[in-house]
Order: C-alpha cells, then sequence, then structure tokens
C-alpha cells in the first residue's frame, strides 16, 4: 500500500509538473510564435525590397567554379560557333573543337547545366587556367579570360555578392520553420487541449509558410542572378569577339597597305631617275609623290587600327596595355554548316533565350490593363525577334556570297602573282613590276580575310540572337 501511495503522489506531482510546464511552454511559445509571425512579415516586405537580387552565396557553394571557370570547352567559341546545342547541336560559324554556348539560354539552375556548368578542379582544368594565363591568345580563350580576368565581369560578380543581405533572409525564415516544426512536434506529443490543437495548427501552418517564402525567395533570387550574370558575361564575351575580328582586319590591312606603300616609294624614287634623266616631268614626279603620301597615310591609319583593337582586347582580358601577348588568328568557319541553320527553330529558341523578352515576362501585371499591356509588349518584341532573325539569316548569306567572290578574286590574284615572281627572277620584268603585283596580292588577301572575318562576324552575330543577345531584343 505504501508503494503504491508513493507511486500515486509521485503521478500526481509529475502530472502537476507537466502542466506548469506545459503552461510555461505554451507562453512562451505563443510569445514566439507572435515573434516569427512578425519576423514573417518583416521578411515578405525585404523579399519585395530585394526581388532583384539573389542568395548567389547558395549558388556559388553549390557550383564552386561555376562564373569561374577556365575557358571550358564547351565556352570556347562564343554562341554556336561549332555548336548550337539550342537546335542541332551544330552551329553555323563551324569552328571545331567546341561544344558552344548556345545552350545559356536553357542553363538548369538546379544540375548546373548550360554554359555555367561546374567543372572539376583537376588536372585538364589546371591546365586550361594554365593555358589562359600564358602570353598567346586564341579565340577559343575568350570566355575563360572573361570569367577570370575581366575587371567589369568580376566586380559586377562581387558586387552581386556583397548586397545579398536577403540570404540571412532566407536562412533566418528556414531556421525558424525548423524550430516551429520541433516544438509542434513536441507539442504533440502532450495530451492537447483546444488551445494547444490551435497552437500546433498554428506553428504547423506558420513553418509551412517560412518553408514557402524561403524556397520562394530562393528560386527567384537564384533565376534572377543567373540571368542577370550570364547576361553580363555573354555581352562581354560578344563584345571582345568583335574586338578580335577588327583586330585581325586590321592587321591584314596593315600588311596590304605596307606593300603598296612600299610599291609607291618605288614608284617615286623611278619617277625623280627618269626627271633626272629628262624622261619624266615635274607633275609625274609630283602624281607619285603623292601616291605615296596617300599610301603612308593609309598605312598610319591601319597602324593606329590594329593597335586600338589590341589595347581593348588586352585591356578587357585583363592584361596590361603594354603586355607582350601574341593574338592568333580566328580558325576559318565551316561553310558546309551554314546549309544546316534551321531559321524556324532557331528563332523560337530566340525569343525563348531572348533576356529582354524574359524581363518583360517576368514583369509585374496585376490589373488587367497591366496585363493587357504586358501582352502587347510581348507580342512586339516576338515580332521584332522573328523579323531580326530573317536579318540576321540574310546577312549570313549575303556574307557567304561576298566571301565566295572575294575567295576568286584572291585565287586571280595568287596567279598574277605567281607569274610576276617568275618573271621578275627570269629578268622579264622590273622591280617596279614586281612591287605591285605584292602590293596587289597582299590587297586581295586583305580583302578575302576582311570577307571572311565579316562572314563570321555575321555567323557570330546570328548565333547570339538565338542565345539571346540580339539588338534592341
Amino acid at each position: 500500500m505504501r508503494k503504491n501511495g508513493i507511486r500515486q503522489t509521485n503521478k500526481r506531482c509529475m502530472v502537476k509538473d507537466r502542466k506548469e510546464m506545459t503552461e510555461e511552454m505554451r507562453d512562451k511559445k505563443k510569445a514566439g510564435n507572435g515573434g516569427i509571425v512578425r519576423r514573417l512579415l518583416a521578411g515578405a516586405v525585404l523579399v519585395g525590397c530585394l526581388s532583384t537580387l539573389g542568395p548567389v552565396e547558395a549558388l556559388a557553394a553549390k557550383r564552386p567554379y561555376a562564373y569561374g571557370t577556365s575557358g571550358e570547352d564547351e565556352e570556347a567559341y562564343g554562341p554556336a560557333l561549332a555548336g548550337n546545342a539550342a537546335s542541332t547541336g551544330t552551329g553555323i560559324a563551324g569552328i571545331s573543337g567546341a561544344d558552344g554556348i548556345a545552350a545559356a539560354s536553357a542553363l538548369d539552375a538546379s544540375t548546373g547545366s548550360g554554359p555555367n556548368q561546374i567543372v572539376e578542379d583537376n588536372a585538364e582544368a589546371a591546365a586550361k587556367r594554365a593555358a589562359l594565363a600564358d602570353n598567346t591568345l586564341e579565340f577559343s580563350e575568350i570566355a575563360g579570360r572573361i570569367e577570370n580576368y575581366n575587371v567589369s565581369f568580376r566586380n559586377t560578380k562581387s558586387t552581386t555578392l556583397g548586397k545579398l543581405i536577403n540570404q540571412g533572409v532566407i536562412s533566418e525564415l528556414t531556421e525558424e520553420a525548423r524550430d516551429l516544426t520541433k516544438e509542434a512536434d513536441d507539442l504533440k506529443e502532450d495530451e492537447m487541449d483546444e488551445e494547444d490543437k490551435a497552437l500546433y495548427e498554428s506553428y504547423r501552418l506558420t513553418a509551412k509558410e517560412l518553408r514557402k517564402k524561403a524556397a520562394d525567395i530562393r528560386h527567384t533570387e537564384t533565376d534572377s542572378l543567373e540571368t542577370s550574370l550570364r547576361q553580363s558575361r555573354n555581352s562581354l564575351i560578344k563584345m571582345v569577339q568583335n574586338q578580335y575580328i577588327a583586330y585581325e582586319k586590321a592587321k591584314y590591312s596593315l600588311n596590304a597597305a605596307r606593300k603598296s606603300e612600299a610599291a609607291c616609294e618605288n614608284d617615286l624614287s623611278a619617277a625623280q631617275t627618269k626627271q633626272s634623266a629628262g624622261l619624266a616631268s615635274e607633275a609625274d614626279v609630283l602624281e607619285a609623290r603623292n601616291k605615296l603620301l596617300a599610301a603612308q597615310k593609309k598605312t598610319m591609319s591601319a597602324e593606329s587600327q590594329l593597335s586600338g583593337a589590341k589595347n581593348k582586347i588586352l585591356i578587357s582580358l585583363g592584361w596590361d596595355v603594354d603586355a607582350d601577348v601574341e593574338i592568333t588568328d580566328i580558325p576559318a568557319p565551316d561553310m558546309s554548316l551554314i546549309a544546316s541553320i534551321d531559321l524556324a527553330a532557331d528563332t523560337q529558341t530566340a525569343i525563348t533565350s531572348n533576356y529582354s523578352l524574359i524581363t518583360t515576362r517576368k514583369g509585374s501585371s496585376k490589373t488587367t490593363a497591366a496585363k493587357t499591356q504586358k501582352n502587347r509588349a510581348v507580342t512586339a518584341s516576338r515580332t521584332m525577334i522573328t523579323s531580326s532573325m530573317n536579318t540576321l539569316y540574310a546577312a549570313v548569306v549575303s556574307k557567304q556570297q561576298a566571301y565566295d567572290a572575294a575567295q576568286d578574286a584572291w585565287a586571280k590574284a595568287q596567279n598574277d602573282w605567281n607569274s610576276a615572281q617568275i618573271k621578275y627572277r627570269g629578268g622579264l620584268s622590273g622591280r617596279s613590276e614586281y612591287l605591285s603585283a605584292e602590293a596587289a596580292y597582299e590587297n586581295a588577301l586583305a580583302s578575302e580575310k576582311s570577307a571572311e572575318l565579316d562572314l563570321i562576324s555575321a555567323m557570330q552575330t546570328y548565333d547570339w540572337a538565338v542565345a539571346g543577345l540580339i539588338a534592341n531584343g
């Protein structure tokens, strides 16, 4: 009996203690829940204010090499120099050895696929980084140099990281949701009265809302960040590719200008010699001198263009202006790929991936009038992109035809140059004829290279449009 009495007494004490603890816990939880709800509301307001930012810290932790890789093959040449992944798997510019980054428009933030996919820090990646750091620049290395050395891009990335105060909101919401769930589970283990049940339901619903809010922020912000950084990077890559093309054009133009200047110098010297012998007039000498001055002016212009283009490339890719960097030639395009263009499919991809249109689609449209205006803007953009794609495709075809004609002219110039060399070596022609033929050959070569680079530029512009970058898009 005594033992039973002790057990009954202990049980009554335990029940009393449990009730007191439950009441105390309930009071604390009520207060805590009110604070959490208030913080939830404050967090929601903060989310609205910071909707243009994004949790890049979480993204960077998930994909440590995204945005900082060193010239992966899939990014090497621009949107589709050798791989329009958005449609057929082959782009139109046709430089082999890369898959391109046309898939930029279809980047999958959850898996890390697309242009910013993770690259393992292995020996191969280290070798690529070492190649980027040498003083020989290839067209395929532009993307890697942008990501690792371009000051503007790296500042943009750092600035974005610095603004991510909403990352703390995500962490807080997630942590509070976890705490509420635990407290709800603890409460559920007790015998609940109606007030307990209401409190339990409040905990459960609030925790669910907290998790949803954190997930919404994370999804929206990550998507916004991916789009913003990708657009910034791709725009810079496109810009440097254009600078690279301008540099190569200037290089061949300078070679031709120097040969023409040499021929003009020889002609002036010959005219002066003839004048001394009474075989040429002052007008003949003046004409030869004016031709030389014009040739010298053209040489100086080509030198300035070459120097300016190189300086822009070096600065954009993180080198000093006076760095001794060899800029190699752009590989020739694969002409057969132009015939495989699917304009209709590419146009649809361009519409889907266009950065400006993406922004328009994401714009707020809560009222009927706003929705109508938004739909009109989307329709207008789709029409503009479709028209632009038709124009860009026509430009590719036109530049291909011009390139074919330039190749024919160059082939003729090669034959003429070969004949001039044979005649000169055989004593059948003088130095003046020889230098004139050489200048004609170099000018034909410069024209052929210019036509080739114009074609590459047209193909690049088309492919970048497919990947989301389009003039006035």
